[in-house]
């Protein structure tokens, strides 16, 4: 059984490459890492990114001690935008932000709060809300996880919020700044 669910995450695994590999591009590290993770479950998704080619920079621990992982994506509407990928110390759980995904001018906040709405219908996975302290357009993931499964699970997730936030950011083009 536990060959099976091996090769199911192998399977994964090989899958997301041929599809999202080449995507996302950041500044530090590209196939093996020389450097160790703070969680297990951080390790984990860096050994997957590794394995898949994708770019990264592990940032090490923030001050609410999530281990934190940024990513520079580009991708068919937004280009080097970063996602902030964070780790909590239970091994259990990670969160994905795109923070400021579009930036807008506050009098198209009712424009856009329609936009973010609808956006929010039609994909169930991520979250995108407005912060009116900023006027900028947040997207949001959650992932929790069984311990020693983080790494296929983290790398699907970070799928889901890269192609989803593209296309938001297509709908959401018309309000930038």
């Amino acid at each position: 059984m536990k060959q099976l669910k091996r090769i199911c995450a192998l399977a994964i695994v090989l899958v997301l490459c041929l599809g999202f590999a080449g995507t996302a591009s950041a500044s530090k590290y590209n196939g093996s890492h020389s450097t160790t993770a703070a969680y297990s479950s951080t390790q984990s998704f860096l050994d997957a990114m590794d394995d898949a080619g994708i770019i990264y920079t592990y940032q090490g621990l923030d001050s609410d001690e999530d281990d934190w992982v940024e990513i520079s994506y580009s991708g068919d509407y937004c280009d080097n935008i970063d996602l902030d990928v964070y780790f909590s110390s239970d091994n259990d759980r990670a969160s994905y932000r795109f923070w400021n995904l579009i930036d807008f001018n506050s009098s198209d906040y009712r424009e856009v709060l329609v936009a973010v709405n609808k956006l929010n219908y039609d994909y169930k996975w991520v979250t995108f809300y407005v912060d009116t302290t900023d006027y900028s357009v947040t997207v949001s993931l959650d992932t929790l996880f069984p311990a020693g499964d983080a790494g296929a699970i983290c790398l699907e997730s970070l799928d889901q919020i890269v192609n989803i936030s593209d296309r938001g950011y297509h709908a959401l083009e018309p309000y930038i700044k």
